[in-house]
């Protein structure tokens, strides 16, 4: 009985060597991979996303760790940055900023606690005006008062 489970054995094994693998992977079947909502920013750090324009042609991002606020195309291409803080002739005159936002024909607005700045897509200042108000808050992001400024607003001639 033992010398018939070794025959059984060996004739199995050598069946099973024997055998080609046939086993190939057809690359018809293999989804193709698709990054979808993602954007690559050819930059060292990691910028935020602050604003996308309402037809998504461009983004706005601010980088925390060089203050820049970048422009973005949808392909990951930097269109223009600026350092708006500090003094200087197309400053936002503070270190930091409570909102910003694309506003109408295509501007930039930006909300601080001191003021408001109006920029064109270039980073140029065009216009500003101290706030009537004191703004406390802990959050950063959408302010009401900055959208109202954007429904209303008409640029002086």
């Amino acid at each position: 009985m033992m010398k018939q489970i070794f025959w059984v054995f060996l004739l199995s094994a050598m069946l099973s060597c024997s055998e080609k693998a046939t086993d190939t992977i057809e690359t018809k079947n293999i989804p193709e991979l698709v990054v979808v909502d993602s954007l690559v920013i050819d930059r060292l750090t990691k910028p935020s996303l602050v604003d996308v324009k309402t037809d998504h042609s461009e983004y706005l991002f601010y980088d925390w760790k060089t203050s820049e606020f970048l422009r973005i195309s949808p392909n990951g291409e930097i269109l223009e940055s600026a350092n708006l803080t500090g003094d200087g002739k197309n400053s936002m005159q503070a270190g930091y900023f409570v909102a910003a936002r694309y506003g109408k024909d295509n501007e930039l607005l930006i909300q601080t606690i001191s003021g408001t700045y109006v920029y064109d897509l270039d980073f140029r200042l065009k216009e500003k005006w101290e706030n009537n108000y004191e703004l406390v808050t802990r959050t950063v992001g959408e302010v009401p008062v900055l959208i109202r400024m954007e429904i209303f607003y008409t640029p002086f001639p």
